[in-house]
């Protein structure tokens, strides 16, 4: 199974990397999707810990607050769905030590889901880019009262699944040298 399970284990464990990696920073941070909420509780440990990153990037990132049902009910019956295949998963690590390739992609994505739903985060007031794919761009982001400091965004073309691909990731690369 996945040993990180929670938001801020995992972003736990990458701080601890990051600062192992490159202990006297300076620190840029980028995710994207869920890698996004995971770099912003990396962003929160590290200016706790007085280590302030001088930059954090939220690729595509649907906050933590965001209306599932409401503006994604497909993802929302993935879970529905996660409820009936997981025990499956869950059954084939005891069972075996790993699971079927088929199902591996579906168990991570389903393990960052739950992690998603319980995690309740403070505010962050660092510096932040908040890139999002223009299919996303009208929806409410899910970060309102999260990200206090200097905040600035930017929309680029493509969908979420796109945004990282040729020929759309050209227009994210413009985006991110501007910073």
């Amino acid at each position: 199974g996945m040993r990180y399970k929670t938001i801020r284990s995992m972003a736990g464990h990458y701080v601890r990397e990051l600062l192992e990696a490159l202990p006297q920073g300076p620190f840029v941070l980028s995710g994207f999707s869920t890698g996004g909420v995971i770099a912003f509780e990396m962003a929160r440990m590290l200016q706790a810990a007085g280590r302030q990153p001088s930059l954090l990037v939220i690729l595509d990132a649907r906050g933590p607050a965001f209306n599932w049902w409401r503006y994604a009910p497909r993802a929302k019956m993935a879970d529905i769905r996660g409820a009936l295949i997981r025990p499956r998963c869950e059954r084939y690590l005891r069972r075996v030590g790993s699971i079927p390739f088929k199902l591996r992609n579906f168990y991570i994505i389903d393990t960052y889901r739950r992690a998603l739903e319980r995690y309740r985060p403070q505010p962050y007031d660092g510096e932040v880019l908040f890139i999002r794919s223009k299919q996303r761009a009208e929806e409410p982001s899910g970060w309102e009262g999260l990200l206090t400091g200097n905040v600035r965004y930017e929309t680029v073309e493509g969908s979420h699944m796109t945004i990282l691909r040729e020929p759309c990731v050209h227009d994210l690369v413009k985006v991110m040298e501007r910073y």
